[in-house]
């Protein structure tokens, strides 16, 4: 569309609230997509860096009160201290922006030619969001299958983030369906004709994701909950002509929207530049899910001993323990899910990890101690006299010990015993 369109004046209330949000978008967005773009991202990030560090340590102990500043930490998380923080330095600085904004453009009639590029920021950003947590479910890595650890836990001891990364990582084929969803939307997202198509799939996806982090308790929360409120922004100019089309039974004109000059003059480069920098970011974030599926997902290597190991027979210095509910010493289950790691649950139902190296050729254990690397705390031979025994005999602190195991297989559970049925002739619970 030529930029001699005639464009009506926006009210104040509409430029007021324009000014707000783009200020607030552009300033939380950012770096995007500086940051995608690695060769320039190399050398801005320890500058950008420098100064969130310097405004997030003033707001921490000034503004929160805390008596040391919140430090940004990769656990996971996307609800610390620290992510709460900047999300309030985000919010101060777009509403500063916004008010020096309107003193200094408040005669402008109309922002249609920004709206256009923030609509354009706004839209990739959450589109290669979308696109991102489509594929670590496509590519089964968000949720991996669940394993010896989560198996051998009873219901009620799992947290509710735990029983949702249970429910979700049962099934490959509803990660695959919501995988699918997240990347459609993302990528319908990209167009301008398929925009509309693609926020309300995104809506839809966004919406379930957030509901779910909330009652749950994963710690995603301010995170998607932007996304979604992104995509439903996105959406509000369109909110007229969905109201008549699916409340009203009408049919709206097209809506006259701005578009650069260059943008018609120069349509073939542009949309070859638009694909190619789509796939320079999409590109490493498959191959990247890829390898990632082989780091944390389905396809992760097992380690050696890798299993539920129920304890048959336990000998503390040549004394056989009785299984005891009150026994403090006596093990009762051994899980190897992780490598260099073991569980210990006791028969008082009280759990220990322990640092863990098995040494296949020698058919060795040791066990460290987490608090001291360096201290020992177990050495074992081990023997598998079959497939389902495990033998253990070593020096555990100061005491000999002898168990005996029986190995319990992942398959030996209901949960991935039970297959998908076409005829149930009652409900299998």
């Amino acid at each position: 569309m030529e930029e001699t369109i005639s464009i009506q004046p926006w009210r104040t209330t509409e430029k007021v609230l324009f000014r707000i949000i783009a200020a607030y978008l552009i300033v939380y967005l950012f770096p995007f997509p500086i940051n995608y773009i690695s060769f320039i991202w190399e050398y801005l990030s320890e500058y950008y860096g420098m100064v969130w560090q310097v405004m997030t340590d003033w707001t921490s102990i000034h503004v929160f009160g805390l008596e040391e500043a919140a430090q940004q930490q990769y656990t996971g998380s996307g609800d610390t201290m620290y992510n709460y923080v900047t999300s309030f330095v985000n919010l101060v600085l777009g509403l500063g922006i916004a008010l020096i904004w309107t003193i200094l453009d408040w005669r402008r009639p109309h922002y249609e030619k920004l709206y256009f590029y923030l609509e354009i920021l706004v839209r990739y950003s959450l589109a290669f969001a979308l696109i991102t947590y489509g594929l670590i479910k496509i590519i089964k890595t968000q949720f991996p299958a669940p394993g010896p650890w989560l198996l051998s836990q009873p219901i009620g001891d799992l947290s509710p983030m735990g029983l949702a990364w249970l429910f979700m990582g049962y099934s490959p084929g509803f990660n695959l369906f919501t995988g699918l969803g997240e990347a459609i939307g993302g990528g319908l997202i990209f167009y301008r004709r398929t925009r509309l198509l693609g926020l309300f799939l995104a809506i839809a996806v966004l919406t379930n994701v957030v509901v779910m982090n909330f009652c749950y308790d994963i710690p995603v929360k301010l995170y998607s909950g932007h996304l979604l409120l992104m995509a439903i922004l996105l959406l509000l100019r369109d909110l007229p002509k969905i109201i008549n089309f699916f409340f009203l039974d009408q049919i709206s004109a097209a809506q006259v929207l701005y578009q650069p000059k260059f943008f018609k003059k120069y349509k073939i480069p542009i949309l070859l530049a638009k694909l190619a920098f789509i796939a320079y970011v999409v590109y490493p974030l498959f191959t990247n899910t890829l390898e990632n599926q082989k780091k944390w997902g389905d396809l992760k290597p097992k380690p050696a001993l890798y299993g539920i190991y129920e304890v048959e027979n336990f000998y503390k210095n040549d004394t056989l323990l009785p299984p005891l509910l009150t026994d403090t010493v006596r093990w009762r289950t051994m899980i190897v899910q992780w490598e260099g790691h073991v569980n210990i649950k006791l028969t008082n139902e009280a759990v220990e990890g322990w640092k863990f190296e098995v040494d296949t050729t020698n058919q060795t254990i040791a066990m460290h101690s987490y608090r001291d690397s360096a201290a020992i705390n177990g050495v074992f031979e081990y023997a598998q006299p079959s497939s389902e025994k495990l033998l253990l005999e070593g020096i555990w602190r100061k005491d000999t010990l002898r168990v005996e195991f029986n190995y319990r297989s992942a398959d030996d559970f209901k949960l991935l015993q039970r297959k998908f049925h076409w005829i149930n002739e009652r409900p299998y619970h």
